[in-house]
């Protein structure tokens, strides 16, 4: 199942990266876990997240980011 975030607003791009031949992204967004959740700002990453994160979660990272 997919969660759907346009529901709480927030804008987003999933991205699969095999991370044994692509070590050099999954060490620019910090990625250690699947899934991760990277909070970018002009491409630049601003927070990782890993783990699944409820929509409460979500929408603190919302105003936390203003998004």
């Amino acid at each position: 199942m997919k969660l759907n975030l346009s529901k709480v607003g927030i804008k987003f791009t999933e991205m699969n990266v095999d991370e044994d031949k692509h070590k050099r992204i999954a060490g620019l967004y910090h990625i250690r876990t699947l899934p991760t959740l990277v909070i970018t700002r002009g491409g630049h990453p601003q927070e990782s997240l890993p783990g699944v994160r409820p929509i409460y979660e979500l929408e603190k990272i919302k105003q936390k980011y203003g998004l």
